[in-house]
This record gives structure tokens, sequence and C-alpha cells, in this order.
């Protein structure tokens, strides 16, 4: 028998006792969020909303807009989800990096050009539109998507926020 000591070092955070249970906590200038931790969601006017696929994905769940082709949405009037970031006192505040993890896609439509768009809102900020999809990327036909089948997907930095000490909301 052997004994192994393990130092920790732990740190007491104070949290609003409202707070959703699926916030996610900035510790140490970071956090992470899963797809399908989301703390709220809508549908656009026409019932197209985003909805969970359990077993997919390298989280174990992804989300999926349903139906799958749509027109473009107007910036704020397309489905939605939320998320809570939660920055403790002590932590540090200002500018963050978000970076997106975006699963394998196939082209929804040639003939309205390579996109599939995202538009990302922090707290009262400006709504900022992304194509997820590189330029040049075509389903079965290119080395964008060979990558992405072979590694489950990709990184796409969508810039730079600044997030406050207390909640935050990402949508």
């Amino acid at each position: 028998s052997q004994t192994i000591t393990v130092n920790v070092t732990a740190k007491e955070v104070t949290v609003p006792a409202e707070l959703n249970e699926k916030t996610a906590f900035v510790l140490g200038g970071m956090v992470s969020v899963v797809a399908d931790n989301y703390t709220d969601k809508g549908a656009a006017d026409d019932g197209t909303q985003w909805m969970v696929m359990d077993n997919y994905g390298k989280t174990g769940a992804t989300l999926k807009m349903f139906p799958v082709y749509t027109d473009d949405y107007e910036i704020e009037k397309g489905p939605w989800v939320e998320y809570q970031i939660y920055i403790p006192a002590g932590e540090p505040t200002g500018e963050y990096r978000i970076t997106g993890f975006f699963g394998q896609s196939n082209n929804i439509s040639f003939d309205e050009g390579n996109h599939l768009n995202i538009a990302v809102k922090v707290n009262d900020g400006l709504v900022k539109k992304y194509n997820t999809l590189d330029g040049g990327y075509i389903a079965g036909d290119s080395h964008g998507w060979n990558m992405n089948i072979l590694l489950a997907g990709h990184t796409m930095g969508l810039g730079n926020v600044g997030l406050k000490e207390g909640t935050n909301i990402i949508r």
C-alpha cells in the first residue's frame, strides 16, 4: 500500500441563488460551454428552432436547426439559443475571445452562395453575423469538407467580446 498526498487549492465562490443551473462560470479567466447547456431558446415565427441531437458531436450532444433549409432570417428574427456566463468577483472582466466549434456540414444551397450563417449577441451589444463555412467549402469535394469529417468539425473565431462581473448573456 502506498500513500499519495495531493494538494488542492480551492476558492469559495458566492453566487446568486437565482442563477440558472446551466450557467457556466469563468474561473482562471476561461470558460467552456457545451452546445446543449443553453439556458433559454426561442423559435422563429415560422416554427424553425434549434433542437438537441443526443449522442452526436465531441461532447455527446449538439444543436441542429430544424427544418434544415430556410431562407436567411433578418438579424434577431431567426431561432436562437441563449447561454449564461457568470464572472464571480475577483475573476478577470473585460475582453474575452469567443471560439465556436461547428460540426461537419453539407452545403445547404449552391445556387444562393456558399454559406451557413449564425448571429451572435453578447449582453446588450450589437449583433454580429458570421458565415460558419469557409470560402471554397463544398461538401464531398473540398479539402475543408474532408478535414471536417476527419476532425468531426472545425473551430472558428467569433471575435472578442466584453464581459462584466456577474451574469452575461450570449445569444
